[in-house]
């Protein structure tokens, strides 16, 4: 690499939850917050600041919903999205909407959130 220093940016995001659909350790069935992280953020370089996104997965605002399937490493340590944008989806009035490509997530933006959650409790065993 030229011996150049390569540095990640990662953000971290707050979430207000609005429904737990699969409850974990961290989380338990009432959880107010959660803090998710993704790559991308700001680097300083000292003379200038360098911004670098996600170019497949646009960033979370938070003027909107989301349905996120999680990964937890450590108690400590913030959630990822698992699968990248393939795990994230916007709720848009009732509808879900894929924030990836892949072929579930756009079969599964054809349904609508109370059916999304009907699915996902037939395969886990509970919502």
């Amino acid at each position: 690499m030229n011996g150049e220093r390569f540095e990640t940016a990662g953000t971290v995001y707050t979430f207000q939850i609005w429904r737990v659909l699969k409850a974990d350790d961290r989380t338990g069935p009432q959880a107010a917050t959660i803090e998710v992280e993704r790559f991308g953020g700001v680097v300083d370089r000292g003379e200038y600041l360098e911004e670098r996104i996600e170019s497949d997965f646009p960033t979370f605002k938070s003027e909107k919903r989301y349905l996120l399937f999680l990964r937890g490493r450590d108690v400590r340590d913030p959630y990822w999205v698992m699968g990248g944008p393939n795990g994230a989806f916007e709720i848009v009035g009732e509808k879900v909407i894929p924030m990836g490509k892949a072929r579930a997530p756009q079969l599964l933006g054809t349904l609508d959130i109370e059916r999304v959650e009907a699915l996902l409790a037939r395969q886990k065993g509970g919502v």
